[in-house]
């Protein structure tokens, strides 16, 4: 079960003395969390109209959990660079192996994917949502972090 709080987008938060991905005590660095969309896409001539939006929520976390989700995105792109890197180096040579270029592209992008869902996983403890009318919704996997958090900021708290 989710826990929500209506989070002001501009106001400085006060948060729990402890991480919550993983539950230690007196996190020592932050993590940003961010949640982007696309509302709407257009094709006029010529151009295209795009309707897009970027949420961001800073929080503080385990050092442990903010090396963990920096390592995965930074593996996703390399991956994708390193799948195509090594596809442009067997279709530029000239030994047979040049016809399996193609599957070391679609083995990084199968890698990137690998990555972007262990990232997920790792930080499907709190989720944040769109923003409107000056808030966001923050999500949390913990009722006690989220009651804390809510308490401290003098915002409600909506079981999900």
């Amino acid at each position: 079960m989710k826990y929500s709080v209506n989070v002001p987008v501009e106001q400085e938060l006060q948060f729990p003395n402890r991480c919550p991905f993983s539950d230690q005590p007196s996190p020592t660095a932050t993590l940003k969390l961010k949640r982007s969309s696309t509302s709407m896409v257009v094709p006029l001539p010529g151009v295209f109209l795009n309707s897009y939006s970027t949420t961001a929520f800073w929080m503080p976390a385990a050092r442990k959990i903010v090396t963990l989700a920096t390592g995965f995105e930074i593996m996703i792109w390399l991956s994708i660079l390193g799948g195509m890197g090594a596809a442009v180096l067997l279709a530029t040579n000239d030994g047979p192996g040049g016809r399996y270029a193609v599957l070391f592209v679609a083995g990084g992008l199968v890698a990137a994917l690998g990555f972007r869902v262990a990232r997920w996983f790792l930080l499907s403890s709190v989720r944040i949502g769109k923003a409107w009318n000056g808030f966001m919704e923050v999500s949390f996997a913990s009722e006690s972090y989220a009651k804390e958090f809510s308490e401290l900021n003098r915002l409600s708290l909506v079981p999900a």
